[in-house]
């Protein structure tokens, strides 16, 4: 359910994005992780879970991408939105100890890639 939470924050986002419509991908599949990649981001080597969404939209300015996970920022009218999405996002990729990387250009949109540890079957026993 709180993958679910990551997904409907990052649509809802897209959207607001995307005033005059647009496209909204989201994509899942395999991707090795290496060593110096995992050791930068606090996560082990080996496969990971890619989850990407992306969209079409405005884009995010360079000013807001440092910002975007702290809590109550928000570039939306207070009375719409808490400038919460984002830093749910933030912590639960972070409570499945994994990582999230964004990237943005103004007028073509912007992409959220979420890596999560791949889980096996020993992962699902304990």
């Amino acid at each position: 359910a709180r993958i679910v939470r990551v997904l409907v924050n990052l649509a809802d986002n897209a959207l607001d994005a995307m005033p005059d419509g647009g496209s909204l991908t989201i994509e899942t599949h395999l991707e090795e992780l290496d060593a110096e990649r995992a050791k930068d981001w606090g996560m082990k080597a080996g496969l990971c879970t890619l989850l990407m969404v992306r969209d079409t939209g405005t884009g995010i300015s360079r000013d807001n991408l440092g910002r975007l996970f702290d809590p109550f920022f928000s570039t939306k009218a207070r009375d719409r939105h808490s400038g919460l999405g984002l830093s749910t996002v933030a912590e639960i990729v972070k409570e499945h100890k994994g990582h999230i990387e964004v990237q943005s250009v103004l007028g073509e949109g912007t992409t959220f890639a979420i890596y999560f540890p791949a889980l096996d079957a020993s992962d699902l026993e304990q």
